[in-house]
């Protein structure tokens, strides 16, 4: 079983967007993701993924 894994220190590194365009490019190809933010006050992911379902963005995950 394949697992990546996104971690870096708190700093604008690009950890976000990293893993968001990874997350989408391996659901595209069939694979099962999950994601999630440490930082609960900034919660990037999250609000990502909102605007993908608001929008009808597909793939959701």
């Amino acid at each position: 079983m394949l697992k990546i894994a996104v971690l870096a220190g708190k700093g604008g590194v690009k950890k976000s967007s990293l893993s968001r365009t990874l997350a989408t490019r391996l659901v595209a190809r069939g694979f099962n993701t999950a994601g999630f933010d440490t930082d609960v006050d900034q919660a990037s992911f999250a609000r990502w993924m909102q605007r993908r379902v608001n929008n009808g963005i597909e793939p959701t995950f």
